[in-house]
C-alpha cells in the first residue's frame, strides 16, 4: 500500500483528472479534483461529536479525530477489543489484503474474486482443462470446482450424458463395457469400437447375462448372497420394479437348463450399468 498527498496552489473552478499507475503493476487509480474555495468549517472542534461513533472522537472540519484507543474514519474501531482471533495476526490476510478493525478486507485482483474471512478464497485458482477454469463446465469456488449439471470430477471434464455410448441397438457400450465421460471402456479381449460393438469372439448381450439370471432363478436362498456378488461384478441388477421404458431396453429370450424359457427386458441406467427388468421362466 502506498499514500499520496496532493497540494493545491491556487483555487480553480475547474475539474482534474489525475491517473497514478505504480510502475511494475497494471493497476491505476484516477482521481478527480475540486477546490472548494470556501471553507465552511467550524472555528471549533466539537468535542466528542455523535458523527464519531457517539463520541469517540471529536468533529474538526468534517472529519473525526479519534480518541487515543480508537480507529476508522468514524472512530467506530476499539482497539481494546480486538482479541487473538482478529486478522492483526502476522499474514492473517493470507497476504491477499488489509486488516482492520479485526477485519480483512481483500485487495482486488485482475484475475478474478478475492474473499474469505480472511481472504483466503478466489475464483481464479482452481485446476485447468484445456486452458479453461474447471474445465469451462463449472465455477470455481474457494480453490475447488463446483461442477454444472451434467458433468463431474475434479476438473469438471467428465460428462455424466451416455447418449454417445448407445450403440445402434439401443444398448450401452453394446453391453461389452461401460460409458465413461462419454466413451466406452470395453471388456474382454478382442472388444472394440466406439460402443464396443465389434466383437468377432462374442455372444449376443442377452446371453452375455446368463450367469446373473440364472443364478437369480435357480438358486437357493441361503445362495442369494453369492449371488448377489455375481451379478455385481458383472455390473447387473435384477429389478421387481415394473416401470421401465420397453422403448429404452431389449427383450431377451433364452432356454435354461431345464429347457424352459427366460425372458427379461434389459436396460442401461445412467452410470452404464445393465438393469434386468420383468424377468420371468416360462
Amino acid at each position: 500500500s502506498f499514500s499520496v498527498t496532493i497540494n493545491s496552489t491556487s483555487c480553480t473552478k475547474q475539474t482534474r483528472h489525475i491517473a497514478i499507475k505504480p510502475l511494475g503493476l497494471q493497476e491505476s487509480l484516477e482521481i478527480e479534483i475540486q477546490s472548494d474555495c470556501s471553507c465552511s468549517c467550524k472555528s471549533e472542534a466539537e468535542e466528542e461529536s455523535p458523527e464519531c461513533s457517539q463520541g469517540n472522537g471529536s468533529l474538526e472540519c468534517g472529519v473525526c479525530v479519534c480518541k487515543p484507543g480508537f480507529l476508522g474514519a468514524q472512530c467506530e474501531c476499539n482497539e481494546a477489543s480486538l482479541n487473538s482471533s482478529s486478522c492483526n495476526e502476522l499474514d492473517a490476510c493470507s497476504g491477499r489484503g488489509e486488516c482492520f478493525c479485526g477485519q480483512c478486507f481483500c485487495n482486488p485482483s485482475i484475475y478474478g474474486r478475492v474473499y474469505g474471512p480472511h481472504c483466503e478464497c478466489d475464483d481464479f485458482s482452481c485446476v485447468r482443462h484445456r486452458g479453461l477454469i474447471c474445465g469451462g463446465h463449472g465455477n470455481c469456488e474457494c480453490g475447488e470446482c463446483a461442477c454444472h449439471s451434467g458433468w463431474t470430477g475434479p476438473y469438471c471434464n467428465c460428462t455424466i450424458n451416455i447418449d454417445p455410448c448407445i450403440s445402434e441397438s439401443g444398448i450401452v457400450c453394446s453391453g461389452r463395457g461401460k460409458c465413461e465421460c462419454g466413451k466406452c471402456i470395453c471388456y474382454g479381449a478382442g472388444v472394440s469400437g466406439d460402443t464396443c460393438e465389434r466383437c468377432p469372439t462374442c455372444g449376443d448381450p442377452c446371453d452375455f447375462q446368463r450367469p446373473c439370471i440364472e443364478c437369480h432363478l435357480f438358486s437357493e436362498e441361503e445362495k442369494r448372497a453369492a449371488c448377489a456378488e455375481t451379478c455385481h461384478l458383472m455390473d447387473v441388477t435384477v429389478s421387481k420394479d415394473q416401470d421401465f421404458s420397453e422403448d429404452k431396453s431389449i427383450f431377451c429370450s433364452m432356454q435354461g437348463e431345464n429347457e424352459c424359457a427366460i425372458t427379461f427386458w434389459m436396460a442401461t441406467d445412467e452410470l452404464g450399468k445393465k438393469v434386468i427388468y420383468n424377468l420371468r421362466q416360462n
